[in-house]
């Protein structure tokens, strides 16, 4: 493929070009997904005591996979407590964690932990991702330097989400609702949001952990 200047590299897949990268590693680097599946269920099965591959999905451009972590960990445990200390719902609660990646570009190599909440198992982010992108020369090592911060990432938002739960807002809808826009929601499913916790709460005073 003829290029302005270097080389060019292209992802072919199912008989087309899917994506079509700069050549030089510090440009976009190869992340092969198969190993870093691989690497993060060889992660889970060393450091956590019982974990399951919930389920997987892929298109032209992304490739997600679930998986939770049950058993008696500590850290979760705590949090626990502290939902019954506030009267919230404690039950069938297990962390969680999302792997995404790409090699069309859109993705980096990003691990994100979450909690799963309920029997409908409704996932809840716990703080930023841990995200590799394909560039600056990134590869393994590195990836597995964001496992290894995992442990450490669910422990600090834990304790940032039992923090919540001690501060109360008077106007949930209206802290809400500026939340959102801060951080680009369209307004259309902000208020839709915001319509559907009135309906399930009333809008009354709550805690920033209710209203997040």
């Amino acid at each position: 493929m003829e290029v302005a200047n270097g080389d060019a590299l292209l992802r072919f897949c199912e008989d087309k070009i899917s994506a079509v990268h700069g050549g030089d590693s510090t440009d976009y680097a190869i992340l092969e997904t198969p190993e870093l599946f691989r690497r993060t269920a060889e992660y889970l099965e060393e450091n956590f005591e019982g974990y399951a591959f919930i389920g997987a999905s892929y298109d032209h451009s992304v490739v997600t996979a679930l998986w939770s972590l049950s058993g008696d960990d500590s850290v979760l445990q705590e949090y626990k407590k502290s939902l019954q200390t506030y009267g919230l719902p404690s039950d069938d609660i297990q962390l969680g964690l999302r792997l995404t990646t790409s090699d069309t570009g859109v993705s980096g190599a990003n691990l994100y932990p979450m909690l799963f909440l309920g029997k409908e198992s409704r996932s809840l982010p716990l703080g930023s991702p841990l995200k590799l992108e394909h560039k600056n020369k990134a590869d393994l090592a590195k990836f597995d330097s964001n496992l290894n911060l995992l442990y450490a990432q669910y422990s600090k938002a834990l304790g940032n989400m039992q923090r919540m739960m001690e501060v109360y807002v008077l106007h949930p809808i209206n802290a809400m609702l500026g939340v959102m826009k801060r951080i680009g929601v369209p307004k259309r499913y902000a208020m839709a949001v915001a319509e559907d916790f009135k309906i399930r709460t009333g809008g009354t005073a709550c805690s920033v952990y209710e209203a997040y």
